[in-house]
């Protein structure tokens, strides 16, 4: 069996990983946490890659100075690096022919992961189709994550049935390998919740977390209404 690119089976190679939540949840934050991590071989909240990993992150989400600016906060961190991650700036990211042969001609090397944050527009061109074109132009073994919002529901909603609130959720979940939600339970505090869907492994129970100067850390307790 081929290794996972991140463990426990939340991303294999070939496999789509959807990263979703609230808007201003700090879905890109927590990313690029996660990706520093990855290219440094290190774990980041119980997600492990096997081997450091070599990734390019095509973003529209924030500036490139803040982003330059976060890593090097993060580089700061003990066994933490970022030379195997290649970051562009702020850009539409759009699916269609026109913007995948352009994703393609940025990639030039052969990377690990590719990662979409988040893709525009991308439900009137069909995300699967788009998604294993772009793998087949840049490495077919190639793991991809993408990011996506969840629909306007309530907290309790979203906790009953999490990757259902995912825009888009029946075609996503038709096809994609491994889904990760992020919510805020309870409003008056800054504790989020963390859940997991896979489809190659077995589950992984749900984490809380908060942010403590800059770095995410599991949250062991957290307030119920």
């Amino acid at each position: 069996m081929p290794q996972d690119i991140i463990g426990p089976r939340i991303l294999t190679p070939g496999g789509l990983l959807v990263i979703g939540g609230t808007p201003k949840i700090g879905k890109s934050h927590f990313l690029l946490s996660l990706l520093v991590h990855l290219v440094a071989g290190r774990s980041f909240l119980g997600m492990k890659p096997t081997r450091p990993l070599k990734i390019f992150y095509l973003q529209n989400e924030m500036e490139y100075d803040y982003i330059r600016e976060r890593i090097q906060q993060l580089n700061k961190l003990p066994h933490l690096a970022t030379e195997n991650l290649v970051v562009t700036n702020k850009m539409n990211l759009t699916l269609n022919e026109e913007g995948i042969e352009k994703i393609k001609n940025m990639v030039e090397e052969k990377f690990d992961l590719v990662v979409i944050d988040s893709p525009y527009n991308y439900v009137n061109y069909g995300l699967q189709h788009a998604i294993e074109k772009l793998r087949s132009k840049i490495n077919t073994m190639a793991g991809i994550i993408i990011t996506n919002h969840t629909k306007k529901v309530s907290t309790s909603t979203l906790e009953k049935n999490p990757f259902q609130a995912l825009v888009g959720a029946n075609a996503l979940r038709s096809f994609y390998t491994s889904g990760i939600v992020i919510f805020q339970p309870n409003k008056r505090t800054n504790i989020l919740q963390v859940v997991y869907e896979l489809r190659n492994g077995r589950s992984i129970p749900t984490k809380f977390i908060n942010k403590i100067n800059g770095c995410w850390k599991s949250a062991n307790v957290i307030a119920r209404t």
